[in-house]
């Protein structure tokens, strides 16, 4: 149906809201009829606008969501207020893309003949091949539509004209049972709430890692054979084979290396196509921001000495996207293809969760970016009073960490803890999905060929590279991180490799795991973003001068800058939010918001870190 619904209402504290909606349908809305609901369709009570931090302030927040209560019972005297009123029960709609048929054609070539035996005429002759017809799968062979809201306010800004209200949330509405239904009985009140989660959960959940290879397979690749000699995993060229993908000068053809850069931007494109359906827009454009890469101060090694060498740009970082056989030139593993660390995430949406994650941020997120505002800054510029808040509780101590644990493909769990600490009752385990570290070795056993080579050290499909020179190296394991405030670096690499390695090329493969640990186990503890992360986890979330405390306000002025955009933006605090004989922390993380609409009221929870981190 080509209609929005929109309602319009003043809150208890004088803001104006608007809420737009629009039912599922595969057709763009184009010149939509605007209908409006009656004034009694949304029920005062059941608005509600909330995201929150289910834990850490860190990567994504939980998916924010509002919550709307209908009365089914005011939508009808006409078809588009039936239509709506059915649409909300059964809000989902699936439009199957078909294949793209080519009929059947001919082509026509000439040829030179020269052989005696055949048939036809010697010189130029025509030769016809016949092609079948074919069809060509689309890149997207489905999407998922539901009924879509838009929350729009004047933020109190009484001379602000309807046009240029704010856009606060857009969401889709959740499959049942999420909708729930009341007072059946009643003819005239039957209410049904419904929750809408945030539109970039809805579409991002739609990309998988098959429809995301296929668009980052048409992007730009660097094909990188191995006639050169090339350094892949941060060791010395006497001991590269042990980390190096297979024996790959001989094994395989080469690899195609896309920059990280493109992956996002691969994503965009294809969250785009799915977003336009979604809000059924000919035009609608999604970015998805690079996480916590973008802080990140990744260095080329410089292969002489293997000291870190140039900062390597967000922009010109690679991954290994597919290995190729020499027999048939086909992908056996690159993280483009079937079984990598790309396919073993249920959807896109979980990678990204560990990007950001794993990049420490908590300066935005990506529901921030979708049709929102652009980034938010770190700092609220805001002091919080006890004329602002009224604080009734404090939980000191709350959430404190005694240690982080790494995981990353290929790399034994690394464990960080706090000396002391052990008495803390919580670990946070972080997923690396892009990465700079040193992957280890397998163990004693190997595989080795006719030529005692080593055949069996697995590629790392996550782990970063850089062009260096024409050759494709793996960015160093020295690093640095600006989290916001200062940038934080891991020491340079100080344990180089045993001096005789001769035995490495044998078969009683003399120099085994426990030597190649002695060099890559100490840079994997010591270096690499990962550190970085950890570090910084545990000085933001690992002492026990912490605290957790709820908070209400309803002063409008403070009400626009704690909003559940603003969750994750850190606030300084004043003298009297908390008794004279209470610890005074001085700022916070806002970890949750949750906003009654009609009320204009704010249920908030703040996090305060150990004194002198923020």
């Amino acid at each position: 149906m080509n209609v929005i619904f929109q309602h319009s209402f003043q809150a208890a504290n004088g803001w104006r809201w608007l809420v737009q909606m629009h039912t599922a349908d595969p057709a763009p809305l184009a010149s939509p009829t605007v209908v409006t609901l009656p004034e009694n369709c949304i029920i005062n009570e059941g608005l509600e606008w909330a995201c929150k931090f289910s834990d850490l302030p860190i990567g994504l927040t939980d998916t924010p969501t509002l919550k709307v209560s209908f009365n089914l019972a005011s939508l009808s005297g006409s078809p588009a207020l039936d239509h709506l009123r059915l649409r909300l029960q059964q809000p989902l709609l699936s439009e199957v893309v078909p294949s793209a048929l080519i009929p059947a054609y001919s082509e026509t070539v000439q040829i030179w003949n020269e052989d005696p035996n055949d048939p036809r005429a010697s010189g130029w002759i025509d030769v016809t091949t016949n092609y079948p017809a074919q069809s060509i799968a689309p890149d997207i062979a489905e999407y998922k539509l539901t009924n879509f809201i838009i929350l729009k306010c004047d933020k109190g800004e009484s001379a602000l004209a309807v046009q240029d209200f704010y856009y606060l949330f857009t969401g889709c509405q959740r499959p049942s049972p999420s909708a729930k239904l009341k007072n059946l009985q009643n003819k005239n009140f039957a209410s049904i709430t419904i929750e809408f989660f945030h539109s970039a959960r809805f579409v991002l959940e739609q990309i998988n890692a098959t429809m995301l290879a296929t668009y980052i397979r048409k992007k730009p690749s660097f094909y990188h054979s191995y006639a050169a000699d090339v350094e892949f995993d941060n060791v010395p060229k006497k001991v590269q084979f042990l980390t190096q993908p297979k024996d790959v000068k001989e094994t395989y053809a080469g690899m195609i290396f896309y920059k990280v850069f493109d992956f996002y931007g691969a994503l965009d494109e294809v969250a785009t196509e799915i977003n336009k359906k979604v809000e059924r827009k000919a035009i609608s454009g999604v970015t998805i921001p690079v996480g916590g890469l973008g802080w990140a101060q990744l260095k080329a090694p410089v292969l002489s000495d293997f000291s870190a060498g140039s900062t390597v740009d967000t922009t010109q970082m690679y991954f290994i996207g597919s290995v190729l056989e020499p027999s048939d030139g086909k992908s056996r593993g690159g993280l483009l293809d079937a079984g990598s660390a790309l396919y073993q995430r249920e959807t896109i949406f979980d990678v990204l969760k560990e990007c950001y994650e794993a990049g420490c941020i908590v300066r935005y997120d990506v529901f921030t970016y979708f049709h929102l505002d652009p980034m938010r800054g770190e700092y609220s510029g805001i002091t919080l009073t006890s004329d602002d808040l009224q604080v009734t509780d404090e939980d000191r101590g709350a959430a404190v960490y005694r240690g982080v644990e790494i995981a990353a493909q290929n790399i034994s769990n690394v464990r960080y803890t706090i000396t002391g600490a052990s008495f803390a009752d919580k670990d946070w385990a972080l997923k690396l999905f892009w990465h700079n570290a040193t992957p280890e070795s397998e163990g004693e056993k190997k595989e080795i060929d006719s030529a005692d080579r080593v055949v069996s050290q697995k590629y790392n499909t996550t782990k970063l590279y850089a062009l260096v020179g024409g050759n494709m190296v793996a960015v160093h394991p020295s690093c640095g991180f600006d989290n916001g405030a200062s940038v934080l670096t891991t020491p340079s690499v100080s344990k180089s490799a045993p001096s005789d390695l001769t035995g490495v090329l044998r078969r009683d493969w003399k120099w085994g795991k426990a030597e190649y640990d002695y060099v890559v186990r100490g840079w994997t503890e010591t270096t690499g973003l990962h550190t970085l992360v950890a570090q910084e986890i545990l000085t933001l979330f690992g002492d026990y001068d912490q605290v957790k405390f709820p908070a209400k306000t309803a002063r409008k002025e403070i009400l626009a800058e704690v909003l559940p955009l603003s969750v994750g933006k850190v606030f300084s605090l004043g003298n009297g939010l908390f008794p004279w004989y209470c610890v005074q922390p001085t700022k916070a993380f806002l970890v949750s918001s949750t906003i009654n609409i009609f009320a204009g009221t704010a249920e908030l929870e703040f996090f305060s870190p150990k004194e002198g981190v923020l």
